[in-house]
Formats: structure tokens, sequence, C-alpha cells
């Protein structure tokens, strides 16, 4: 298994370095892959749960808000979801009585925005200036934020903080996973995008939040549906989700930091 876990993360973290470093069409085309499994995995756990959304229109939702920010077309991003979300209604109504499912129509929506809004704001933050700096910054502090509280919760956890989510996650592990990127940001963003240090300690400390909020966020859908993994699609490491989710929220705290606080470069 440790084997395994680590062939998966040797191939997968320079191709990921890779694409962000490229940035353009091959990190739109990467994103646009990362959004398809992620689509499939959501699909298949929710299906396993006995629910049936909409496949079609949940792609379509989370591969157009994924899309536009790259092309420049942000303000079709309202107009597209009230296209998907009637497109779904309509077409639960014309399914047969014993077909219709509110349950499949209200996932297939709240996933959608889920994914799709998440996964665009990848998007957007490597098109703004020095987005190839943030889009490191965000996704390796997020992963330290995971690596720090796996290691402070092995070491000292002991009381449990979520035990109806996630038991593993324990109240030091969880300190440790807001202190982790705390201390990386602090250092690193005065260093690489001349913030100030208290601002960038801050931020540090948000992303661990988001982080921690993004991982219960998907171990909560598993648990729910009765899964242990979201997939197997990574050797050592679960599912594609498993490995996504504490980014997801992350990319948003990050992106809006960068346009409503962060201080220009000199």
């Amino acid at each position: 298994m440790l084997s395994q876990r680590a062939l998966t993360g040797f191939i997968a973290v320079p191709l990921i370095a890779l694409f962000i470093y490229v940035g353009g069409p091959a990190y739109f085309i990467g994103m646009l892959c990362v959004a398809g499994l992620a689509i499939y995995e959501l699909f298949t756990l929710l299906r396993r749960g006995q629910h049936h959304p909409n496949l079609v229109i949940l792609a379509a939702l989370v591969l157009g808000l994924v899309s536009f920010p790259y092309f420049g077309w942000t303000q079709l991003d309202r107009p597209w979801i009230v296209l998907m979300i009637v497109l779904c209604f309509t077409w639960e109504l014309w399914l047969p009585v014993e077909h219709r499912s509110l349950t499949g129509w209200a996932l297939t929506l709240s996933f959608g925005l889920y994914l799709g809004i998440c996964l665009g704001y990848f998007v957007a933050m490597r098109q703004l200036s020095n987005g190839l700096i943030w889009v490191g910054l965000f996704i390796g502090t997020t992963f330290i934020s995971d690596s720090s509280g796996y290691a402070v919760g092995i070491l000292w956890g002991r009381r449990k903080a979520f035990p109806t989510v996630s038991p593993k996650k324990t109240v030091e592990g969880t300190i440790g996973a807001l202190a982790g990127p705390a201390i990386v940001v602090g250092i690193l963003a005065p260093l690489l995008l001349q913030q100030p240090v208290w601002l960038s300690i801050l931020l540090g400390l948000v992303i661990g939040i988001a982080a921690t909020l993004g991982d219960l966020s998907v171990s909560y859908l598993k648990r729910q549906v009765g899964a242990k993994d979201s997939g197997q699609f990574l050797p050592g490491h679960g599912g594609f989700l498993d490995r996504l989710d504490s980014l997801l929220f992350t990319a948003i705290v990050v992106y809006y930091y960068i346009i409503w606080l962060a201080q220009p470069i000199r």
C-alpha cells in the first residue's frame, strides 16, 4: 500500500506541477480532465446511494462553469445555471411518473454547482497576474495542511473532532492542519508575493479551515452513501475526489483574497 501510494505521488506531483507551470490551453485541458473524473466519481457515489442524478446536466453544468473563466465569459455563469435548472426540471416532467425523483433533481443541481463553481476558481486564479505563483502556493499549502494534520493526529491525536463524519480526525490533528499552512504561507507569501506577514498568516489559517471543511464535505458524502473511498482511480490514495476535496474550498478563499486584499507586487 505504501509503495503504491508513493508511486502514485511520484507520478502525479510532477504532472500537476507541469500543467500549472505551462498554463494556457494545457492547464485548461487538464482542468477539464480533472472535472470529468470528479463528475464520474461523484455520479458513481450518488448512484451507490440509490440516488438518480442526471449525468448529462450534471456534466454540462460543471464543465460550463469550469470553462467560462478561461474564455472570459464569466457573465454567462448565471444564465447557464438558470438554463440547467430549467432543463433539469423539464427533463423530470417528461419522465414517467415512477422514474421521477425530486432528490435526483436537487442533487444534480446542488452537486453541479458545488463542483463547477469550486473548480472554476482554479481556472480563474491561473488567469490572474502572478496566477502561476498563487495556484502553486494554494495547492502546495493545502497539501501541507493535509500532511501536518495527519502527522500531528498520528503523534498526539487523542480527542475525536468529527466522529460522525470523519472518525479518524482528532482535535489535535485539526489544530495541526491549521497551524501548518499558517506557518508556511506566513513565510512564503511575503517572500514570493510581497504580502504583509500578518495578512499572510491569516490567509494560511483560513486556508487550513477551508481545506478541513472541503475534506469533511466529501467525507460526509461518502458516509451518507456507505463508501470508504470515492473511487479507486489513484492506487494507494483511493479516489480522485479523495485527493481533490481539500482543494475545492481553498481555491475560493485564495481567489477572493487576491481580488480583495492582496497587496500589489512592487
